[in-house]
């Protein structure tokens, strides 16, 4: 046994000394990681981002046909240039209106006023209406991201973009990006479909269409946002959770075979979808003046590649789309191979069930070029590369990877779809991006799809035929298309191209829900989860499951699985967690009990969400058929006070929004005055609010309110309602708002958040000041009399003297700080 450890020790001993050779003669750069001899250039992802060229992108696109004659050269300088900010205003959000004052007014207007510079420097400071953006919510600032943080002017806007993005009221977006939500005409009664949303710039503006109507009404519809990448659904939920909307959910799936939705209480009862956006993966090169990568690995492999996963995604959302329906099918890129090609492939499968919409007049003030009714490829390098026109002339030479869907239909078929009804963007017409807009209308049901029926409430289909019928079909132009209609199926083939990873693994994401779950030993009378074994749990996932989908319990797909989503279970009608919430806050019956959900299905319940009654369907329809990883607004968070007996949960300012008009108790009416002192102090005592304000303080007891402020004739601005969820303590009251969110509202009174800071770091000087001159006028008080001095005289004298001297030297302001630090700590004395 020892002679066998003794060779064993001696093989290692080898092995190191060898590691040790090769370590010397090839010694790595602990920095970079790479070997000292290697060029820096030779490691992936090393790109010069400064030589803006492509010698074959330039010839490919030249000869396309796809640039009006006599623009090439402008085209080309354009895309070289770095990309403009824009940001769009949220339209739904009744504070657009005086946001779009302040953009104008404030930011415009001072940039303006400025004679420093000349005419052209100014005119790219001033940020510029997009005319083609409805009602002026649309802005850009001819200068890049890069320049913008470098302007010393430009600061205060920085910072406005910045602060009123993450409170939701603005999107930076960029320009062409917001062209499909526009075409899409969404009304709030409208069931959306988004396949390909992250990160979810687009998703957002669906949302913002979908509220667009009266305020106080809640929406019938919703929209569903779809993405194959587990990790960028994950980002897409910040973007969408800034609208703070009960109508939507983020749901993960491949799009090229994304079953339809269960809806409504039959079993073969299926969600068709209003409209849906199809923005597909591409290749990208629309965007190189913010992605300047794409000059050095540009190809025609890229378009290629794709062309087949992005004519699925197409053919998925048609089948997901309701008869009368419209569908908007876009991508960034200007290569007619993903644009073009897809849309006529499609409609030749289609077989006259879609057709092509005008949109021209939907889009007043955009300049734009219709889309390409025919198109020549060029395959190879530039010097052994070839032009072809057909199918039949690339398949004669070889060219390996063809289609014939690549290539365009004759002039008649062309003609006859009405190709030109496509909407390209070039970048030099409105210096944006690049962008391809293809609206299609599905008159009837598509050829290769059994005629469903509706149901009774006219809002599902009842699927009727053999659904679990697979068909293939080979088109006239040759392209194999494969479709399992039975919507329960999730089996195609995926058709992932070789440039898109595969991300539907996600076995090492972070549960961003788990801070939900605490183990506790609740209690179970009052709707708390005990710690106790496995089987409670998955007894409360049965109950909250529709009985007609039991059947499909433990039946994942293998798409679904990975990450462990925690799950959605809701309140029952009767449920006694919620009664002393409704109780607490006198909410009326409009708010259902069982659109309540939680996301723990063992240990204490921290967090209640809510979600529309079209949501709260889809979840317990679907939720073992489709991943869902994000849905609904934080109503209600556990926070147990011991003012507060009858009720543990506080009201959460991310779902206010939705239930406000819910609440009939606790809320107090604001005029302006109050509303900008419990906004810009920090726990403002009850003494410092107006008398009306302190007599609805004393009117309800303490604990979680809602703070309403209405514009009247003597509160002319802000003229939009402004609503807040707060604390009433004992003697004083503070907001439960974050900082971004506070500084808007502060914004729209007038006032700026680092003013305010900056005035109250400078009262609390004084107020030190103060203190350290009555504490030493106190120990001057206290100070021992001279013993020489027998009557004691000369001592009174003497400190009546030093006192009326250091009264005369205090400033009248520290006076009244040293007033109110006494008035504090009395107040402070009876406890908040």
């Amino acid at each position: 046994m020892r002679v066998c450890f003794v060779k064993l020790h001696q093989v290692s001993s080898v092995i190191k000394t060898i590691s040790r050779g090769l370590s010397a003669e090839m010694p790595r750069n602990k920095r970079s990681g790479r070997r000292k001899h290697q060029h820096k250039n030779q490691g992936r992802g090393n790109y010069d981002l400064s030589v803006r060229r492509n010698e074959l992108f330039e010839k490919f696109y030249s000869g396309v046909g796809m640039v009006p004659d006599g623009e090439w050269d402008n085209f080309i300088k354009t895309l070289q240039e770095p990309l403009p900010v824009t940001f769009r205003i949220t339209g739904f959000k009744g504070q657009s209106k005086e946001l779009m004052k302040i953009v104008k007014g404030e930011y415009l207007n001072d940039l303006m006023k400025s004679s420093d510079d000349d005419f052209e420097e100014q005119k790219k400071l001033v940020p510029k209406n997009l005319t083609w953006y409805p009602d002026e919510l649309g802005w850009q600032i001819n200068l890049s991201k890069k320049e913008v943080r470098h302007v010393a002017r430009l600061e205060k806007l920085k910072k406005f973009l910045v602060f009123e993005t993450e409170s939701g009221n603005i999107s930076r977006q960029e320009a062409v990006s917001m062209i499909p939500p526009l075409v899409m005409d969404i009304k709030p009664h409208h069931k959306v479909l988004d396949m390909c949303a992250a990160p979810g710039s687009k998703t957002s503006q669906l949302i913002e269409y979908l509220h667009s109507g009266d305020s106080t009404v809640e929406p019938d519809g919703f929209v569903i946002a779809n993405d194959v990448d587990n990790k960028r659904c994950y980002l897409m939920v910040h973007q969408v959770k800034r609208l703070q909307s009960p109508c939507c959910a983020i749901i993960n799936h491949d799009a090229t075979s994304l079953p339809k939705l269960r809806c409504g209480d039959g079993p073969q009862d299926f969600v068709m979808f209003d409209r849906v956006l199809c923005d597909v993966p591409c290749s990208g090169d629309g965007t190189m003046r913010k992605n300047f990568d794409i000059w050095d690995k540009w190809s025609m492999n890229q378009a290629i590649n794709l062309h087949r996963q992005q004519t699925k995604i197409l053919r998925r959302g048609l089948e997901q789309l309701t008869v009368g329906g419209r569908l908007v099918y876009s991508t960034c890129s200007f290569n007619p191979v993903e644009d073009e090609a897809v849309i006529a492939a499609m409609l030749d499968q289609c077989k006259g069930s879609v057709e092509l919409v005008d949109v021209s007049s939907e889009l007043p003030g955009l300049k734009y070029v219709p889309g390409l009714t025919s198109w020549k490829l060029f395959f190879g390098g530039l010097d052994k590369g070839q032009w072809y026109e057909t199918y039949e002339a690339a398949k004669e030479n070889k060219v390996p990877n063809m289609n014939a869907s690549f290539f365009c239909p004759t002039a008649d078929v062309a003609k006859a779809i009405n190709l030109d009804r496509c909407v390209r963007v070039l970048p030099h017409h409105q210096d944006t991006g690049g962008f391809f807009i293809a609206v299609l209308n599905k008159k009837q049901h598509l050829p290769w799809q059994s005629v469903p029926k509706e149901n009774v409430a006219g809002k599902c289909v009842e699927q009727t035929g053999d659904v679990t019928e697979t068909l293939t079909q080979k088109t006239d132009n040759g392209m194999d298309t494969n479709t399992v209609e039975n919507p329960d199926s999730t089996s195609t083939d995926t058709g992932k191209a070789d440039t898109v990873s595969d991300t539907g693994k996600a076995d090492t994401v972070s549960d961003t829900g788990k801070a939900d779950t605490v183990p506790d030993a609740g209690k179970a009378d009052t709707g708390d989860e005990t710690s106790g074994t496995a089987t409670q749990g998955e007894k409360r996932k049965a109950e909250n499951q529709h009985p007609n989908d039991r059947a499909f319990a433990g039946k994942h797909n293998k798409r679904m699985q990975g990450y462990k989503e925690d799950p959605f279970l809701f309140l029952k009608n009767d449920d006694p967690l919620f009664t002393p919430i409704r109780e607490f806050y006198s909410i009326n019956d409009k708010l259902a009990t069982d659109q309540i959900l939680y996301r723990t299905d063992s240990g204490r319940i921290r967090s209640l969400y809510y979600v529309s009654k079209s949501i709260r369907n889809l979840l317990q329809r679907n939720c073992n058929r489709v991943k869902f990883v994000n849905t609904g607004v934080k109503a209600f968070g556990r926070s147990p006070s011991p003012l507060v007996t009858e009720c543990d949960f506080r009201l959460n300012q991310e779902g206010l929004g939705a239930l406000h008009n819910m609440i009939t108790g606790r809320t107090l009416h604001f005029g302006r005055e109050d509303m900008l002192t419990l906004l810009s102090q920090d726990n403002p005592y009850f003494e410092r609010f107006t008398d009306d304000a302190r007599e609805q303080f004393k009117r309800i007891s303490p604990g979680s309110a809602v703070f309403k402020y209405c514009p009247t004739n003597s509160d002319a601005e802000p003229a939009c309602d402004i609503i807040v969820c707060g604390w009433k303590g004992k003697t004083s009251t503070r907001p439960f708002v974050g900082k971004h969110e506070r500084c808007h509202y502060l914004r729209l009174f007038g006032l700026e958040l680092e003013e305010l800071v900056k005035e109250h770091e400078e009262q609390r000087e004084r107020r030190k000041m103060a203190e350290s001159m009555l504490s030493d006028l106190k120990e001057f008080d206290d100070a021992p009399s001279d013993p020489e001095n027998s009557n004691g005289e000369g001592e009174n004298t003497t400190s009546r003297n030093t006192k009326d001297s250091a009264n005369n030297e205090m400033d009248c302001d520290v006076k009244q700080e040293v007033k109110n630090v006494e008035e504090k700590k009395d107040i402070e004395d009876g406890g908040v």
